[in-house]
């Protein structure tokens, strides 16, 4: 099974070791689920790997969901947008990177 390397109330990254020269992979779930939704698609990138580092992979929990925070706000696609640019600049350091969204976290990926 996947390992999560660090987990925060908000994200998990995953991997031992990675490529520093690639892309990130920021990973966002659906509707009533959290970033822990992701351990199996990567477990499977890691085998197709062979050995060989994966980018930085990030799962996402967005807020409401998961380990994230509850606020007491109206939930809406530009909260979550807004969330996912966010996260991009503050955690990844504004790295090129490459967003995999389902469900609302696909339509989040695509408006951010």
């Amino acid at each position: 099974a996947a390992r999560w390397r660090e987990i925060t109330r908000d994200h998990a990254r995953l991997g031992e070791g990675h490529d520093p020269e690639a892309p990130c992979l920021l990973l966002v779930h659906g509707f009533a689920a959290s970033a822990e939704q992701w351990q199996r698609l990567v477990h499977q990138l890691r085998a197709q790997a062979g050995g060989e580092p994966l980018p930085p992979v990030y799962a996402l929990d967005l807020l409401g969901f998961g380990m994230s925070e509850k606020p007491g706000l109206s939930y809406t696609q530009y909260v979550w947008e807004a969330q996912v640019v966010d996260f991009a600049r503050e955690v990844m350091g504004g790295r090129p990177l490459v967003l995999c969204g389902n469900s609302i976290g696909g339509g989040g990926s695509a408006g951010a």
